[in-house]
């Protein structure tokens, strides 16, 4: 009986490490999926925000900066009368060179024949031409003359000689001293009219005085003119 008993153990031992013999040998099954590695996932890095750009505070005080280099400052220049241009005295001319138009040489011809002063003319350069109120004289109580010349551009010249006016100022029209002026070779004040026009005159309140106005023409071109005026020969 203890023999049956030792053979069966025997028995038992043997088939146990033959099965366990047999699943080393045993080649693993080819079906199964090949694993592979993945990396291990990492958590992305957050780095912390940079702090947004702090806005300047204003502030009253300006900045220095540097000083600006010195410069010569430029010398004060003060404007200055424009010379006068006056024919030379005793300079004369006669009627027919007044103007190319033979009304106005006759009308300065015979001006000049009647009155015992000194009469002038403008002899304007060209686009000149009498105006609309013609010319006009008159030889009696002294004698004066009057004529009005005006251009393309609109601008328009008044001259009166003699006896034609009894008022202390010469008839001028109001405005203020504009400083000295000539009148051909004869001494004037050019005044500046409050409605824009310019006026020389000569011997105001005199019995006989002369007179130029100017409208719609600048002061430049008027002292130009007005000095340009020339007398007549007898």
């Amino acid at each position: 009986m203890r023999r049956v008993t030792t053979f069966a153990v025997l028995l038992v031992l043997a088939l146990v490490v033959a099965s366990c013999s047999g699943e080393a040998a045993s080649p693993e099954p080819t079906d199964q999926p090949v694993e592979t590695l993945t990396p291990l996932e990492t958590p992305e890095e957050s780095f912390p925000p940079e702090p947004p750009l702090e806005e300047p505070f204003p502030s009253d005080e300006p900045f220095p900066t540097e000083e600006p280099l010195d410069t010569p400052s430029p010398e004060e220049s003060f404007p200055t009368e424009p010379p006068l241009i006056t024919p030379p005295p005793g300079t004369s001319i006669p009627a027919t060179s007044c103007s190319e138009t033979a009304s106005e040489q006759n009308f300065y011809a015979e001006v000049v024949a009647r009155m015992s002063w000194d009469v002038y003319c403008p002899g304007l350069p060209g686009g000149w031409h009498i105006g609309d109120a013609g010319g006009r004289w008159r030889s009696a109580g002294g004698g004066f003359l009057e004529i009005s010349y005006e251009d393309r551009t609109g601008a328009l010249l008044e001259l009166k000689e003699g006896a034609f006016c009894d008022q202390p100022d010469g008839c001028a029209p109001a405005g203020s001293d504009a400083g000295a002026a000539s009148f051909g070779d004869l001494p004037g004040t050019l005044i500046a009219g409050s409605d824009g026009s310019w006026a020389i005159v000569v011997y105001p309140g005199a019995d006989i005085s002369y007179l130029l106005i100017g409208r719609s023409i600048d002061e430049a071109t008027f002292r130009d003119l007005a000095a340009g005026l020339t007398r007549v020969e007898p």
